[in-house]
This record gives structure tokens, sequence and C-alpha cells, in this order.
């Protein structure tokens, strides 16, 4: 250290950094605030028995909507014919996401359209989603069709449990602002 100030402000940082995870360790097991009854034990399984490090945006809205947080409805399908039924639900214009562990962003990867109306631009939508997951050599699970909604502020959020820092939370704007920005 070049200062006794900064010396024992590094300590200090550091006895406060150990009271937290003192106080996060006493508390481990408590039920979250705001989760129903019995949802703790089935979210903390999903995302146990998750098939890969990353959560898809159908089993990330899965935890999120057990909190009570708000998600897009959405449905998962295989086909383009699919698609286009959902969308006739939906009766608004929608969103198609390939589904994929593999493919975290999926602005970059060119897997996901947006604004779509008639059955026409659904299917070839759905044709285009799905050759450019191939092409990137992604694992797919399906094609995900929502609803458009306005547009408005998004954000990423991600979470984990470091285990030099404890629980960590990312937070920053989301969308194609993810890499371009990286303001986490």
């Amino acid at each position: 250290f070049r200062s006794m100030r900064r010396c024992f402000g590094a300590l200090a940082a550091w006895h406060h950094r150990d009271a937290v995870r003192q106080m996060l360790e006493n508390h481990r097991g408590e039920e979250p605030a705001g989760i129903s009854d019995g949802a703790k034990e089935a979210v903390t399984s999903q995302i146990a028995s998750a098939p890969n490090d990353i959560l898809t945006e159908r089993e990330a809205k899965s935890v999120l909507s057990a909190y009570g947080i708000p998600v897009v409805a959405e449905a998962l399908v295989a086909s383009a014919n699919e698609a286009v039924e959902v969308a006739a639900r939906v009766g608004a214009s929608v969103v198609l996401k390939v589904e994929s562990p593999d493919l975290p962003h999926k602005t970059e990867a060119g897997v996901i359209r947006l604004n779509l109306k008639t059955p026409a631009e659904i299917r070839n939508a759905y044709d285009v989603v799905i050759d450019n997951a191939t092409r990137a050599s992604a694992r797919v699970n399906g094609v995900l069709v929502q609803p458009m909604v306005p547009a408005g502020a998004e954000i990423m959020v991600g979470a984990r449990i470091d285990p030099q820092f404890g629980p960590l939370v990312v937070v920053g704007l989301g969308g194609i602002f993810v890499e371009l920005l990286r303001d986490t």
C-alpha cells in the first residue's frame, strides 16, 4: 500500500465484504419474498436440472414468473405452419426467435425476426431463422412465437454465484446494446 489510508481502507472493505458474506450465509435457505408456496423448490429443481450452463429464454421466463415478474407469453413451435397457427391466435404482429442454448445473443446470430404480420412473412421468417441457426451449428429446441410488444427500454439481467465473491448480478441495456455498449 502506498499510504496508511489506503491500507486501512482495504481492510475496512474486506471486513465489510466478510460481514455481508456472513449475513448471506445466515439467511441461506430462507424463502425469498414474493415467491409462491412450493415454487421455490420447483424453481431450484428446474435450475439445478437445466441441461446447460445458460438457461434458454423460455427456461429463464419460467423462473422469473415464479417470482412474480411479468413476462411475455410465448409458444414453442417446430414448424412454419405451427408458427402461423400460433400467430393467428395472438391476433397481432409477432416475433420469431430460435430457442437454442448455443445462441444467447440472438440478434448477432440472425435468429430473431420482428413485427411479422402475414402468414407469408411468418413462414419466410421461420425458414430464415432456422437456416441461420443451422449455419451457426446451433442445437435448436424450436422457435418461439411471441406477440410484438411496444417499443421500450430493454434490459439484460444475469446472475450467478461466484466462489470468490458470492452472489453476483449483472444488469445493463438489453437487445442489441448488450454487446454494442457493454454498459453492465
